[in-house]
C-alpha cells in the first residue's frame, strides 16, 4: 500500500496523512510542515471489493457497509428496466416509473413488474455459505446474477434492491442468521436510523402496510409458477417462521445514501474488446432530515391528572396494573390458544358477535388428506386451510390433543361456571390479538380485545362449542390502556372507543390504529394475530371505569366527599333520631304508605332514608333487615326514584326480590346479576314494566285511608294513656312490665287506693328500701328461748307473712289491753313457751284468785293435789263410761251444787 493523502485539511500549514507501515495496519499522522504533531495506528481488516463480512462486535457497521453492495448504477440493470417498463405498461397502461408520486398500488405494480423482469432471466438458486461471520460472503454484482444466472438469498436481494433504487422505490435489506430478504417501502417513508435491530418496528410497519417483504429466493427458477401475491404471502409466512427474535438487523438503503453517505461500489464492466469501464454512482448532494419518532421519557406522565389521592388509591385497588394481572401479563399458563388464520381475526370476531356457535376440535383431528401432506398438528396448518374450515363448517382447532381435549376444556368450563356462581359475572373471554412489549426489561404479552363467551358441550364426551355471551359485548383491554398511559403517557382513543362494524368491533381498524399509536410514541411493541380462550378477571374494571369517569359527581355526596378529603376523621352527618319510645304521627302516616308492616325503629330508618340521611342500620338475624330494605325500595319507587340495590351474596338479592314480588313490585325490578343482565332479559323486563296498567279504586282507597286514620288516632290516644305517668313516675305500661318481671317471686301487700294515687316516688323508694332491708335486720335478732317472741313457731308452714302480720297486730293490741298489774305483766312477758302462755290465758280467764292461791300454785303440794285430782277425774270417766263418753275440761266451769241437786 503506497502512501496516500486523504486530503483532510486542517489549515494551510497542518495536514493529517494516513500512511501504511505493513498490511493490516494503518497509521494516521498529523503534521505541521515537517513536524509531526500527533499520530495513531490501528489494525484494519481489508476486504475484497465483492466480499461482505458480518463482524459480531460491529453489526451496525457491517450492515451499513452492506449498502455498498447495492449497485443501482450497474449497466446490467438497463435491460431489466426496459423489460419492467413494458410489463408495467401492459398491467396499468403506463410504463413510466414515478416512484411515490401516486398511491401504494402503483408502487406495488412497479415492484411486481421489476420482479417479473428479473424472473424472466431464469436465475438459479445458489446455496450461501454456512456463516457470514468468519470469512464472509462474496456478493455477486447485478451482472453476475442476471447474466451468469446464479444467486444466493443475499445476491438476489441486493440485485432487486439495486433495480428498485434505480426506479425510485426505497428498500431495506433484512438479515437474520443464515438468511437475508428484502423489504420495500409502499409509502415515501424511512426508518428512524440507518440500521435498526428492533423487530417490533419491522413487524408494525409490515402489519400497517407501510412496507412489504419479498423472499427473493422465489425469484429463481425453482418458483417460476408462483405469482407475485404468492411471493408476498409466502414471504410473510417465512418471516413468521423465522420469528425475527434473533434478528441481526436491517438497513434502510435510502438513509444509507442520504445520511450515512455510503455510496455503491463502482460498477466494472469489461467490454468485448477487453476494455474495462468503471461506472460510479452519482448522488445528489442533499441532506434530508430523517423522521425520528418521539421517545417518551416519563417526565410528563399523568401531568394532567387531577384525581385526588384517595380516589387514585381506590382506582389502583380496583385496577391492578402489576404483572400479576393477566390482562397485562398474559402468561402461557393462562392461555388456551385457538388456531385462527392470521388474517381471519376480523371475520372470526364478526361471526362470534353475530351469535353463531363455533365448534372447537382437537389439534390432531386433521383430515386424512391433510395428514398425507405431512401436517400432523393444527399449528402447522396453512392459513388457507384454517379459513376454509372456518367458513364452511364454523370449526376451529384448539391447542389440545385428543387424549387431553375433554379434560382441558371440561376444567376450563367448570372454572368459568364457578366464577359465575361466586361473582355473578362471566369471566370467560376470547382474547383477540396480543400486544408484545416490554415492561422494565421483561417481555410481556397483553390481549387487545376481549369477547365474553360461553363454553358448552352438547353431549357428554362430545366436542365443545363457544358462543357469544349476550350479557356482555366485545370490549378493549382497558387494563392495558391504563398501563400504557402509566408507562408511556400514551392514549389510544381508537382502542379505548373502538370503531364498530356490522357485527361487533372493527378489529382491523383497531389493530391498525393501535399500531400507528405505538409507532408514533416510539414504543418497542408489536401486535400479533393471536386468539386465546381464557378466564380473565375483568369484572372490577366496570367499577374502576365508573369511578374514573364519575368521581366528581360521586364526590357531591357528603359521605363520599368526607371519605375523599378526610378519610381518617369520623363522619358527622345530619342527626338521625331513632327514639322509638316517643310516638310520632308522621311515622304512623308513613306506615300506611309501606307495603310491609314495620315497627317504630324500622319506620325511623325508612323515614331517615327518604330524607336523604346517611346511616348504617345494623341488626342480628331475624330482626327485619330485609323487611326494612323492602320498605325502603318501595318508598323510593313511590317517590319516583331509581334505586340500585347491591349485596355481597346472591342469596340476599333473592330474598329482597321475592319480598318485592310478594307486594306487587316485581315487574318494576330489574335483575342485573348473571343471566338477568343479558340484553334479551333486560328488554323483556322493560317491556313487562311498560305494559303495567294498574287499576286504582280511588273512592275505596280514600275510605280505607280514612278508616286507617281513625284507627291510628284511637291507637295513639290509647298509647298516650298507657304511657301516662302518675305522681310516683309510674304508668300502666311500666307497672305491668314490673308485674310481669316479678311474677310469683314476691308476696303482695294490700295497698289502699288513696295511697296508690298519692304516694310519691320518694315515698315509694323509701318503702321499697325498708322491705328490701327487713330480712337482713330480722336475721340479726336471733330469738332466745325466754324471748317474748318465742311463742312464734317458724316451722308453721300454714302461717304466711300476712297471717303473721295479723297475729303481731293482735298481740300488740292484747298487750295494750293488759291490766297495769305488774305481777300479771311480768307473768305474760316471762312465759317461755306456748303452753305457758295458754296456761296463763286460762288462769286469767278463770274467776279471780287471790294472790296466796297463786303463790300456792307454785308449790309441790299444789302440784301433787292437781295430779291426784286429775287421776280421780280420769277414774271417774272410766267408772261412768256409759254416761260420760267424753269428759271435757269445760265441766270444771260448771256450777256443781245445782248439778248435784
Amino acid at each position: 500500500m503506497s502512501k496516500t493523502d486523504l486530503g483532510l485539511t486542517l489549515d494551510p500549514t497542518q495536514m493529517m496523512r494516513v500512511e501504511d507501515s505493513r498490511p493490516g495496519l494503518v497509521r494516521a499522522v498529523l503534521r505541521d510542515g515537517d513536524d509531526v504533531l500527533a499520530e495513531a495506528a490501528a489494525d484494519v481488516h481489508v476486504l475484497a471489493a465483492s466480499q461482505w463480512l458480518l463482524v459480531p462486535s460491529q453489526v451496525e457497521l457491517s450492515l451499513e457497509m452492506l449498502a455498498a453492495h447495492v449497485q443501482p448504477n450497474h449497466p446490467a440493470l438497463a435491460p431489466v428496466m426496459d423489460d419492467a417498463s413494458n410489463r408495467l405498461r401492459s398491467m396499468t397502461g403506463d410504463g413510466s416509473f414515478v416512484g411515490y408520486q401516486q398511491d401504494e398500488e402503483r408502487v406495488d405494480r412497479t415492484v411486481q413488474a421489476m420482479v417479473a423482469a428479473i424472473r424472466a432471466r431464469h436465475v438459479r438458486y445458489s446455496v450461501p455459505p454456512a456463516s457470514w461471520s468468519d470469512v464472509g460472503q462474496k456478493v455477486r454484482t447485478p451482472a453476475e446474477v442476471l447474466d451468469d444466472r446464479f444467486g444466493t438469498c443475499l445476491d438476489t436481494a441486493t440485485t432487486l434492491a439495486a433495480a428498485l433504487e434505480r426506479v425510485g422505490v426505497r428498500s431495506m435489506i433484512v438479515v437474520v442468521p443464515g438468511h437475508a430478504f428484502l423489504a420495500y417501502w409502499r409509502v415515501e417513508q424511512q426508518l428512524p436510523n440507518v440500521v435498526m435491530d428492533d423487530h417490533t418496528v419491522l413487524r408494525n410497519l409490515l402489519a400497517e402496510g407501510q412496507i412489504s417483504v419479498l423472499e427473493t429466493t422465489m425469484l429463481t427458477d425453482e418458483d417460476q409458477d408462483a405469482s407475485f401475491e404468492d411471493i408476498r404471502r409466502a414471504s410473510v409466512d417465512k418471516i413468521r417462521a423465522y420469528g425475527l427474535s434473533e434478528l441481526f438487523g436491517y438497513v434502510d438503503l435510502y438513509l444509507a445514501r442520504s445520511v450515512a453517505r455510503i455510496l455503491p461500489l463502482p460498477a466494472r464492466v469489461t467490454r468485448q474488446d477487453g476494455h474495462v469501464t468503471v461506472v460510479e454512482y452519482q448522488v445528489e448532494r442533499t441532506d434530508p432530515a430523517a423522521y425520528v419518532p418521539p421517545v417518551f421519557d416519563g417526565s410528563a406522565a399523568r401531568a394532567d391528572d387531577e384525581t385526588p389521592p384517595r380516589v387514585r388509591q381506590w382506582k389502583n385497588n380496583l385496577l391492578d396494573l402489576s404483572l400479576r394481572n393477566r390482562l397485562i401479563n398474559f402468561t402461557k399458563t393462562a392461555q388456551f390458544p385457538l388456531f385462527v388464520a392470521s388474517d381471519g381475526l376480523a371475520e372470526f370476531e364478526d361471526v362470534l358477535s353475530a351469535g353463531e356457535s363455533i365448534e372447537l376440535l382437537p389439534s390432531d383431528a386433521l383430515p386424512a388428506v391433510v395428514r398425507e401432506r405431512g401436517v400432523q398438528w393444527a399449528s402447522q396448518l396453512p392459513d388457507a386451510d384454517r379459513t376454509t374450515l372456518f367458513r364452511t363448517k364454523r370449526q376451529l382447532f384448539a391447542d389440545a390433543a385428543t387424549v387431553n381435549y375433554t379434560r382441558k376444556l371440561q376444567a376450563l368450563a367448570y372454572k368459568a361456571k364457578t366464577v359465575v356462581e361466586e361473582t355473578g359475572s362471566n369471566n370467560l373471554y376470547i382474547a383477540l390479538g396480543s400486544l408484545v412489549w416490554s415492561i422494565k426489561g421483561k417481555e410481556v404479552r397483553s390481549p387487545l380485545i376481549l369477547v365474553p363467551v360461553t363454553l358448552k358441550t352438547r353431549a357428554r364426551g362430545g366436542t365443545y362449542r363457544i358462543t357469544l355471551d349476550d350479557a356482555g359485548a366485545s370490549t378493549p383491554n382497558y387494563s392495558l390502556l391504563e398501563k400504557l398511559h402509566a408507562e408511556y403517557g400514551l392514549r389510544i382513543p381508537e382502542l379505548a372507543e373502538p370503531a364498530q362494524d356490522a357485527s361487533g368491533i372493527d378489529v382491523n381498524a383497531v389493530f391498525a390504529a393501535t399500531r400507528r399509536a405505538i409507532m408514533g410514541a416510539g414504543v418497542s411493541a408489536t401486535i400479533e394475530p393471536t386468539v386465546d380462550l381464557a378466564v380473565l378477571q375483568f369484572a372490577k374494571f366496570r367499577l374502576w371505569k365508573d369511578l374514573d369517569e364519575n368521581w366528581r359527581e360521586l364526590s357531591e355526596n357528603p359521605l363520599v366527599k368526607h371519605l375523599i378529603d378526610q378519610p381518617t376523621e369520623p363522619f358527622v352527618g345530619a342527626p338521625v333520631d331513632l327514639d322509638v319510645t316517643a310516638p310520632d304521627s308522621a311515622l304512623d302516616e308513613l306506615l300506611g304508605e309501606l307495603p310491609v308492616s314495620a315497627d317504630s325503629s324500622q319506620l325511623q330508618a325508612v323515614a331517615a332514608a327518604s330524607e336523604g340521611h346517611t346511616f348504617v342500620l345494623e341488626g342480628p338475624p331475624g330482626t327485619g333487615k330485609s323487611q326494612t330494605i323492602t320498605n325502603l325500595l318501595a318508598k323510593a319507587i313511590a317517590d319516583g326514584r331509581r334505586v340500585l340495590f347491591v349485596a355481597e351474596k346472591r342469596a340476599a338479592l333473592d330474598v329482597v326480590q321475592r319480598r318485592l314480588a310478594q307486594v306487587g313490585l316485581g315487574p318494576f325490578t330489574l335483575d342485573l346479576h348473571d343471566k338477568g343482565s343479558k340484553p334479551v332479559e333486560v328488554r323483556a323486563r322493560l317491556r313487562e314494566a311498560l305494559a303495567q296498567r294498574p287499576l286504582v279504586d280511588t273512592e275505596a282507597l280514600r275510605r280505607a285511608s280514612d278508616n286507617a286514620a281513625v284507627s291510628r288516632g284511637r291507637l295513639a290516644r290509647y298509647a298516650v294513656q298507657l304511657h301516662a305517668e302518675n305522681a310516683a313516675g309510674r304508668s300502666f305500661y311500666s307497672a305491668r312490665n314490673a308485674e310481669l318481671a316479678t311474677g310469683d317471686t314476691t308476696f303482695e301487700l294490700e295497698v289502699p287506693l288513696p295511697m296508690a294515687g298519692t304516694v310519691t316516688s320518694a315515698q315509694l323508694h323509701e318503702i321499697r328500701t325498708v322491705l328490701r332491708e327487713l330480712p337482713d335486720l330480722a336475721l340479726r335478732a336471733k330469738p332466745r328461748p325466754d324471748h317474748s317472741w318465742a311463742f312464734v313457731d317458724p316451722s308453721d308452714e300454714a302461717a304466711d307473712a300476712a297471717d303473721l302480720a295479723r297475729r303481731v297486730t293482735r298481740f300488740d293490741a292484747a298487750l295494750a289491753g293488759l291490766p297495769s298489774d305488774d305481777v300479771v305483766l311480768e307473768a305474760v312477758l316471762t312465759a317461755p313457751t306456748t303452753a305457758d302462755a295458754r296456761l296463763l290465758v286460762a288462769v286469767l280467764e278463770a274467776p279471780p284468785v287471790d294472790a296466796p292461791v297463786l303463790e300456792e300454785a307454785r308449790t309441790e303440794r299444789w302440784r301433787s293435789a292437781v295430779d291426784s285430782l286429775g287421776a280421780e277425774t280420769a277414774g271417774f270417766a272410766d267408772r261412768f263410761t256409759d254416761v260420760l263418753s267424753v269428759l271435757r275440761p269445760d265441766v270444771l266451769r260448771m256450777d256443781l251444787p245445782p248439778d248435784r241437786a
